[in-house]
């Protein structure tokens, strides 16, 4: 009740302190409601025993109060920091959470090596390496990686590749690389190249731009045309860079811009990331349940969470004012080491820069608006379709790939009103002993594996599960619901029909019974639509793991083989092919391999039998 949430409020406030710090409302099994920040303690929860002035939201948060943990801090940006830290860690219900959180993809520039290497890097970064970006998305850095190559043809294979290679790649043919694992450039030329690229992505171009085309105007003078060609080609490539930018800023300008745009009780936040003056990308964060939010407390908590995971740069341009701006700038500006400043442009390009970023909040919002609408009713028909009792939110597709039985895999996708939730999508790697291209045992292990995670961690439960098979997957998930009593899940599967052409497919419920479907209908093909996003989510893991085992020799899994024993079983056998089906007696004769080593070695072909 919100009158005993108050009266928990009012009883704490006795001994409340007047210093800075943060506070926890936590609920009745003492899980994380709230946690927020206060220059003021005392004043601030003060605040919501008024009711007049909580929102739904915050009058829901406090009905369920069973108790007030608070934590004092020296200042304000000690009490922000801890904030988000506890925010990340607990993800309280009734908080403004950045649920995206991974780290933002760089270009690397290695230096560790006789012929540097150009490449996407994302995670830990090494002291002695040289990171330029961030960049909003991996697309954004492939295509910019890509397209420095043109201009810059420094090589992007890994070392192994460069140490074996015999003849130019096709990076060599397509003028992406200058071919150093077979001596097509000199090292000294090869460096130029890296020096270049590195003044490039530090906002140089200019200078860049005149040297490239005063080597390609000298090599003309002396006929050298093939060199002067190439000159041509990359000072065109560099042109081509630059007039991709729609709009550069000063050329050692570091900036994020930040924009939010509010419909109802949805939010929007636009990141457009500028680094050496130069556009790496942009990518938009969805809020949801805000509902009366003001738009700089929506802005003021993304921008404190992001910048626990995230550098921030030494500009960062906003739409709207933010009431705790200094206290903001001051954190940030300890994380940085260096100082931060927040901008709100009101004139110029930099206002146009962020005017194209509240557009593009914008929009992307009224998609996902329209887009969630158009799912909700593609949701409401199928449920009336295959006579859903419940309705459904939340839908879980499974499929298995392998191929004759090799790396074998299951997976899961799932779909809401907002689309494909790619977040929590799931790939099993079967690891129970079934026979190989046994699909019902591999659905079998899928499905027990999420029931029983399900069950344990208390997780969110689909309300329909579809399941790529006939009458034989569905005995299997029969069984598996009756083991774990399981009755609030809706089940079907997809069969595939005469001579399995799209269009013949049959749709069978749990009771095991074709329901009727138009096949040229919404309904149809949204259900074709799981299922091939599930087929393809499988396939792409299959291919994965399989390309992984390709490259994977089955000796370096076995404890206590190194590389010398490694190299006198190859040298002995010719293949691990051949040592697996080697005899005891057989591996006993290798120089280096023990009796109790080759029992060891035997063991692990055989399933230790």
């Amino acid at each position: 009740m919100l009158e005993t949430g108050i009266n928990i409020i009012t009883q704490n406030l006795a001994t409340m302190p007047n210093s800075p710090g943060i506070y926890k409302m936590l609920g009745g099994n003492k899980e994380f409601l709230y946690i927020g920040k206060a220059k003021n303690l005392k004043k601030r929860l003060t605040s919501y025993t008024k009711v007049n002035n909580m929102n739904p939201r915050i009058k829901k948060m406090v009905s369920l109060i069973s108790s007030i943990e608070i934590n004092i801090t020296k200042t304000e940006i000690e009490a922000l920091l801890l904030e988000s830290n506890l925010i990340k860690q607990n993800k309280p219900r009734f908080n403004i959470l950045l649920r995206d959180d991974k780290s933002f993809p760089y270009i690397l520039l290695r230096k560790n090596h006789k012929w540097p290497q150009i490449v996407k890097h994302r995670g830990k970064k090494s002291l002695e390496e040289e990171y330029y970006g961030p960049f909003a998305s991996a697309v954004a850095v492939n295509k910019a990686v890509s397209v420095l190559q043109k201009a810059f043809p420094l090589r992007s294979c890994s070392d192994q590749i460069l140490k074996n290679r015999t003849r130019p790649c096709l990076e060599y043919q397509i003028k992406r690389c200058s071919g150093p694992c077979v001596g097509r450039i000199k090292k000294n030329k090869y460096d130029e190249i890296v020096n270049e690229a590195r003044n490039f992505l530090k906002g140089r171009s200019k200078y860049i731009q005149e040297s490239l085309s005063e080597k390609m105007q000298t090599a003309s003078n002396q006929q050298e045309y093939e060199t002067a060609a190439s000159y041509r080609d990359r000072l065109q490539a560099l042109t081509f860079i630059q007039t991709k930018q729609n709009i550069n800023l000063n050329h050692n300008t570091e900036a994020d811009i930040i924009a939010i745009y509010i419909q109802g009780n949805q939010a929007c936040i636009n990141l457009t990331i500028f680094r050496a003056g130069q556009h790496y990308g942009s990518k938009n964060y969805f809020f949801s349940n805000i509902e009366n939010e003001k738009n700089d407390v929506v802005l003021e908590a993304f921008i404190s969470q992001f910048y626990q995971n995230n550098i921030p740069p030494k500009i960062i341009m906003v739409n709207i004012n933010l009431n705790q701006k200094q206290v903001i700038e001051k954190t940030l500006s300890k994380i940085r080491s260096k100082l931060v400043k927040i901008e709100l442009p009101i004139q110029g390009y930099k206002k146009q820069i962020i005017s194209d970023a509240f557009n593009n909040a914008k929009n992307a919002l009224i998609r996902r608006i329209n887009e969630k609408s158009s799912n909700l009713s593609l949701l409401n028909q199928l449920r009336n379709t295959i006579g859903n009792k419940e309705k459904i939110n939340r839908i879980e597709v499974y499929d298995n790939s392998h191929v004759s039985g090799s790396s074998q895999v299951g997976a899961m996708i799932v779909f809401g009103s907002n689309g494909f939730d790619r977040s929590n999508y799931r790939k099993f790697t079967i690891k129970s002993k079934i026979k190989p291209g046994d699909d019902y045992g591999m659905m079998r292990e899928v499905l027990t594996r999420r029931i029983e995670k399900l069950s344990k961690e208390n997780a969110t439960k689909p309300d329909l599960i579809i399941l790529d098979g006939g009458k034989g997957q569905l005995t299997i998930i029969k069984e598996i619901f009756q083991k774990y009593n399981i009755n609030d899940i809706n089940y079907i599967t997809i069969a595939k029909g005469k001579e399995r052409k799209p269009g013949k497919e049959k749709i069978i419920n749990s009771n095991g019974k074709i329901i009727p479907i138009n096949p040229k209908s919404p309904v149809f093909f949204f259900i074709q639509r799981l299922r091939d996003e599930s087929h393809r989510f499988a396939i792409n893991f299959h291919r994965l793991k399989r390309s992984k085992n390709n490259f994977t020799n089955p000796l370096d899994q076995i404890p206590g083989i190194g590389a010398k024993r490694k190299k006198s079983l190859l040298h002995h056998f010719g293949s691990a092919e051949e040592t697996k089906r080697a005899g005891l007696s057989d591996l006993e004769r290798v120089d280096g391999i023990s009796k109790i080593m080759a029992e060891t070695i035997y063991n692990f072909f055989h399933d230790n039998k």
